[in-house]
């Protein structure tokens, strides 16, 4: 990422990267992760009664339980949804199942399925128009390039860009570019090839997967580019489609049999180990985009302790750093609450 001339000399750096974390989407109506599980009740009720996604709200409550009445041994705060889902995962790599009186087909890996669904259910939609593009505008007026490094699943960001698609592109790292603008698969070598909305590419760095990222029980991942831009101030945008829409959609570009689809959300610590080149190549181009940062700019991110990867990637990425000159952390919280932790 760091050019050097022909002559030897130094080219400094270009790039400015924002790191997005949860606090950063919660203006548009999206819960930080401790919030979840209380949005989550609230969708439980507006479910149809026996519909598919009930089922998942309901195993996932039942390992709640689970989790808070063993809190006697072992306290944790099992509201927050990246405690939770760990812990399943935690179950699903060891191979065990979440409980001891557990129904049939309730397995730790059907689990971290069921959870996947329901974050899915949770952070496809949001409300307003996120302004991100006038961010990246003011960048590339500046003469610089913009990298959005997030560890949010909603579609905030994408939907920023739908907005000025004739003239921006945005690019994930491992993907190809889609076929008819609404799908993307997985590459099986290493190029990035972006969407062609636009002259202008910007990458979406996503190090938690996606709210429209699907895989498959063979670890193969699809991205549905399926973003609607917003039409008037507070109306919900995002993924734009309800559980058997996006089902078909996944589908008819995917050709997979539904019942080995999950949404690609990956476990904020364990299933970072994650083998799938598409994660590999995501964590690869957020080291590569903090190497060759001018400056970094942290929204919304106040370093929790449930996520200790991200010091790890921030501190390889400057390790390779030749022209850093900022750092800005941007946060509701009071810097005493999150100092000490970097």
């Amino acid at each position: 990422m760091v050019r050097v001339s022909l002559q030897g000399g130094h080219t400094p750096s270009d790039t400015i990267v924002f790191i997005l974390g949860a606090g950063a989407s919660a203006p548009f109506n999206l819960p930080v992760m401790a919030g979840f599980m209380n949005r989550a009740r609230r969708n439980f009720q507006r479910l149809e009664p026996g519909c598919e996604m009930q089922r998942f709200h309901e195993w996932m409550f039942s390992f709640w339980k689970r989790c808070r009445d063993a809190s006697w041994a072992f306290i944790r705060h099992w509201d927050n949804i990246e405690e939770l889902y760990t812990q399943a995962d935690l179950l699903r790599l060891m191979d065990l199942p979440p409980g001891d009186d557990c129904d049939e087909g309730e397995t730790s890996e059907n689990l971290c399925k069921s959870i996947s669904w329901c974050i899915w259910d949770v952070y496809r939609q949001f409300q307003g128009i996120p302004r991100w593009v006038e961010i990246a505008n003011q960048v590339h007026e500046a003469g610089m390039k913009s990298v959005f490094i997030t560890t949010n699943y909603d579609l905030c960001v994408e939907s920023s860009f739908a907005q000025k698609r004739g003239q921006w592109s945005y690019v994930y790292p491992g993907f190809t570019n889609p076929i008819e603008n609404s799908f993307m698969r997985e590459l099986d070598g290493g190029d990035v090839m972006p969407a062609k909305f636009g002259s202008l590419e910007v990458p979406i760095v996503k190090l938690h997967g996606s709210v429209n990222w699907f895989r498959d029980t063979a670890g193969t991942f699809v991205a549905v580019n399926q973003v609607a831009a917003p039409t008037k101030e507070g109306r919900p945008t995002g993924f734009p489609m309800e559980h058997e829409e996006a089902k078909s959609l996944v589908m008819q570009h995917a050709g997979r049999t539904w019942e080995y689809l999950s949404p690609a959300i990956i476990p904020p610590m364990l299933g970072k180990s994650s083998s799938s080149p598409v994660i590999q190549a995501n964590w690869r181009a957020a080291v590569e985009a903090i190497g060759s940062a001018r400056s970094v700019y942290v929204i919304g991110y106040s370093f929790p302790a449930t996520d200790a990867f991200m010091l790890r990637l921030l501190t390889e990425g400057m390790a390779r750093n030749r022209d850093f000159e900022k750092l800005m952390i941007i946060d509701r919280s009071t810097r005493e609450s999150w100092d000490d932790r970097i």
